[in-house]
């Protein structure tokens, strides 16, 4: 069998070894989302909230043909630094170009939910996620972060709004059919944008106000 090109780094592997709770982190929001420096100030606070709720934060690249599973400080300032056009920012249908090219390239949610399920993270977080564009019945223009939902054994759990482009309605009933459920713990209306609570495009199912039990993540015998 191949050898995957993952590289882990130190504080994710120690953490692999103890069965530590471990959450994925894509990377495009620090390439493509914000400039420099605010960009590395972002990532840095994120990683840091993961910290706090006790888990391992494990932001995730393709650095050099490889797949990192976790960047230290140096990755993360290296790749903010990075100039978003000398960046691939990849989906499923890039990823394994950029690796056979050994490229640098940032990860979607859809790239980070395959990175993460071959690295055996089970649990990803995001402040937001690609859905159905309005318009996608003459376009076709459906993200493919809604097709690797259904695709992928990776939890994720959204923070932030979607965007504006994106249809509440299309995408609630495209996971639907695509039998991805979509629970929500704080407000019924996860994919509704600013007036959440008018909205109309509610979750099938709430979960409980109360912490989760926090995941383990895949040992090295797993």
């Amino acid at each position: 069998m191949t050898q995957l090109p993952l590289t882990f780094s130190a504080e994710v592997s120690a953490a692999k070894a103890k069965g530590q709770p471990i959450v994925a982190l894509e990377s495009t929001i620090i390439t493509h989302g914000m400039p420099y420096p605010q960009n590395l100030e972002v990532a840095r606070e994120v990683e840091a909230v993961v910290r706090a709720s006790g888990a391992i934060p494990a932001t995730i690249a393709v650095m050099a043909g490889r797949i990192h599973i976790g960047l230290d400080d140096a990755q993360l300032q290296t790749l903010a630094e990075t100039p978003p056009e000398e960046v691939m920012k990849l989906s499923r249908a890039d990823l394994s170009a950029c690796l056979v090219q050994g490229r640098t390239g940032a990860t979607t949610v859809a790239a980070t939910m395959i990175c993460a399920a071959l690295a055996g993270i089970r649990v990803f977080a995001t402040g937001g996620i690609g859905g159905v564009h309005r318009g996608a019945e003459s376009s076709f223009d459906i993200s493919a972060d809604l097709q690797e939902l259904s695709l992928t054994p990776v939890w994720w759990w959204l923070r932030a709004r979607r965007r504006s482009s994106i249809c509440p309605k299309r995408s609630k009933c495209w996971k639907r059919s695509a039998c991805r459920s979509s629970p929500s713990v704080r407000t019924p209306c996860p994919l509704s944008g600013r007036a959440i609570r008018a909205s109309p495009h509610r979750c099938a199912w709430m979960m409980p106000r109360r912490s989760p039990p926090r995941p383990k993540c895949a040992g090295p015998s797993d």
